[in-house]
């Protein structure tokens, strides 16, 4: 299992500095808590981390890659005007 390191970043920071924030989170087991108001609003993390975090990593990552192969095909589908 991943050891995960939090790091908080305001939703202003997201806003202003994202590619801060998509730098931290772009090494495994990093993850960046986004704060909006001094609370936590969402956690971000890379897919490569979000897999080792799961039970079944080669599991995880062929779903994830289908998944974005799904949405690809969906989006140049829509391109030529077709509905899927």
């Amino acid at each position: 299992m991943l050891e995960t390191v939090e790091k908080i970043f305001s939703m202003t920071d997201l806003r202003r500095h994202i590619r801060t924030v998509w730098n931290y989170i772009d090494t495994p087991g990093q993850v960046a808590v986004i704060t909006k108001y001094g609370k936590h609003a969402f956690v971000m993390m890379s897919v490569e981390t979000y897999a080792r975090l799961s039970p079944d990593y080669e599991k995880t990552m062929r779903d994830i890659q289908d998944a974005a192969s799904r949405c690809r095909t969906e989006m140049k589908a829509n391109e030529h005007g077709y509905n899927l």
